[in-house]
């Protein structure tokens, strides 16, 4: 009950002002500071969209020849290369003004967005970030590279984004405008890629002097910005280190068995060993009981012999000297 509605809002969400240029190109309000722009209400901007990127966000070049940056939240994204009224809240990161939270409404269709591409090289000497400046933005790049990181979007067969290495620099290029390419490239391929150059920075701070420029991303506008110069080799690094680690793995478990079958043999030789102490112990018994039982049947023989002898000896004195005869038995 607190609120009231003095006025509604106007049924048509494009009757805005447009974006103020000075007689430069330069957005009037492209410098105040973060929280003089969130308090600005919707402006709108009309032009070509020349790159549709990730998370609904696309680029238009205007009448002026500037680019305008917008993020959508209405419909299905625009193709590249159709006309459109774009209204939203102004954001800039120093370079271009952005308009967040926006709605955009088709004038025509295109056919696509001409031109002729510059390698990237070009853009400053070494293809040093921090001298790609504002009017690098929207500019038609070419670059030639090998891919070091494809990461497949969810619920595609295209990847939403790869990456290009160029020289000392790693360049994300944004796949959203080649949804319909034939030929996925795949990890260290060598393709050249052509788009429009969006600069990367960080979210400004009004206590920053100067924007930090993280690099840029190529928004190629369709699959046929894309081509496959040279296949990846079929022995890559990647290979190889799987090569590598099976190799260890097999020597692990090769050490392992060879370890098991010692720590076997060790035991069996030990109860073998045993064993045959066990054996010679046996062995000596018998030896030892085989010499008392010699030594005691010799004994008793020679006991039977000599009273054999007596005997016989007794037997031949008879009947004539019983005396001796006695004295024999």
């Amino acid at each position: 009950d607190d609120i009231r509605i003095l006025a509604p809002a106007p049924k048509d969400p494009f009757a805005v002002p447009q974006i103020p240029f000075n007689k430069h190109g330069i957005a009037n309000f492209q410098y105040k500071s973060a929280s003089m722009l969130s308090r600005m209400n919707r402006h709108r901007a009309e032009g070509r969209v020349i790159a549709v990127l990730n998370d609904k966000k696309l680029l238009l070049k205007i009448e002026n020849g500037q680019t305008v940056g917008a993020s959508i939240d209405n419909g299905p994204m625009p193709s590249i290369g159709d006309d459109i009224v774009v209204a939203g809240f102004p954001e800039t990161d120093l370079f271009i003004i952005k308009l967040a939270r926006a709605v955009y409404r088709k004038i025509a269709d295109g056919t696509g967005t001409a031109g002729e591409s510059v390698e990237a090289t070009e853009l400053s000497p070494d293809f040093d970030m921090n001298a790609v400046l504002r009017e690098n933005y929207g500019r038609l790049v070419r670059i030639t590279g090998r891919i070091v990181a494809p990461n497949p979007s969810k619920g595609s067969n295209a990847p939403a984004t790869i990456a290009i290495s160029c020289g000392k620099h790693i360049i994300p290029i944004d796949m959203t405008s080649c949804g319909g390419i034939t030929a996925t490239p795949s990890h260290g391929d060598v393709i050249s890629a052509t788009g429009i150059c969006v600069i990367n920075t960080t979210k400004w701070n009004p206590l920053d002097i100067f924007p930090r420029i993280d690099g840029f991303m190529l928004a190629p506008r369709s699959p046929a910005d894309l081509r496959i110069l040279s296949s990846a080799p079929w022995w890559t690094a990647g290979k190889l280190t799987a090569v590598i680690a099976a190799l260890l793995i097999l020597l692990t478990a090769v050490f392992a068995w060879n370890r098991f079958l010692r720590i076997i043999i060790e035991r069996r030789s030990r109860q073998l060993f045993k064993a045959e102490i066990e054996q010679a112990k046996s062995c000596l018994r018998v030896d030892e009981r085989t010499r008392l039982s010699a030594e005691l049947h010799d004994a008793i023989s020679q006991m039977l012999t000599g009273i054999a002898f007596q005997v016989d000896a007794a037997e031949k004195t008879l009947p004539s000297d019983t005396a001796l005869t006695a004295n024999y038995l």
